[in-house]
């Protein structure tokens, strides 16, 4: 036996079932979908990859082994039935199924015995369909790109079916800069001025955005008081954008002569 070709097609397999196994959970992760559905292709794509990394070493490291040893056994004749090739495949699945759910007790489900067993049986016949068909290197991209285009398709309906997002706007950008700072969120939570009087200090507090790219501002925080002849004031600004918070300039002194 030329054990090459065969150790590459329960590769091939294997691979052809992690992706098909990845997209059905990643489709079950997603839906309902109950709140705003922004992103969902990246969400897609992020949970099919999630589920591949766990389900191809199973496929590959349990799969695969079990997978050879029924096919060489049928082929030295012990049996002959193909039917009985896919069904011994799909008991070997229910056991694996079994050895789970007794691992853990929380997974006891026959459902889950049954799932691993149509996994088997599905794994038996992809492998079956790769022993027929692959007779050329074409016939091996082929099998290699199929789950390839179908993720892809998958991936452009999820794009397609996404909200796009609302707009960003300088209030937004505002909360997002002095959203968990104690300081900042006293002053104006949009653009603007705001006077207070605290023991006898009068102080003074504006916010200002200024748009400098589609999503980015530049939100600046100033801070004047005065008493009598005494003043001061402080500045801060900060770079933001949907994802993200930087400091552009600061001057800003938290030591002041009055407490809020």
């Amino acid at each position: 036996m030329n054990t090459l070709p065969l150790l590459l097609r329960k590769l091939v397999t294997s691979y052809i079932l992690t992706i098909f196994i990845a997209i059905y959970f990643a489709i079950f992760y997603l839906f309902p979908i109950e709140s705003a559905s922004y992103y969902l292709e990246v969400d897609f794509l992020g949970w099919t990859f999630i589920y591949s990394i766990y389900i191809f070493p199973v496929l590959l490291l349990y799969g695969s082994p079990i997978s050879i040893i029924v096919e060489l056994i049928h082929k030295k004749g012990i049996f002959k039935n193909r039917w009985l090739y896919i069904l011994l495949h799909s008991l070997f699945g229910g056991f694996f199924g079994i050895i789970v759910v007794t691992l853990d007790s929380f997974l006891f489900n026959w459902l889950f015995i049954l799932f691993g067993a149509f996994l088997a049986l599905v794994y038996a016949v992809i492998d079956r369909i790769l022993y027929i068909k692959i007779k050329s290197k074409k016939a091996i991209w082929i099998s290699l790109s199929f789950p390839v285009i179908i993720l892809a398709f998958m991936w452009g309906g999820f794009q397609f079916a996404s909200e796009p997002l609302p707009p960003f706007t300088a209030e937004d950008a505002i909360k997002f800069a002095s959203e968990g700072d104690e300081m900042l969120a006293k002053f104006p939570q949009k653009e603007g001025i705001s006077k207070v009087k605290i023991d006898g200090y009068h102080i003074i507090q504006e916010t200002k955005a200024e748009i400098i790219d589609d999503d980015t501002y530049i939100i600046y925080f100033f801070e004047t008081w005065s008493k009598n002849s005494e003043s001061d004031s402080f500045s801060v600004s900060y770079k933001i954008d949907r994802n993200s918070s930087t400091l552009h300039n600061s001057d800003w002194n938290y030591s002041r002569p009055f407490e809020y």
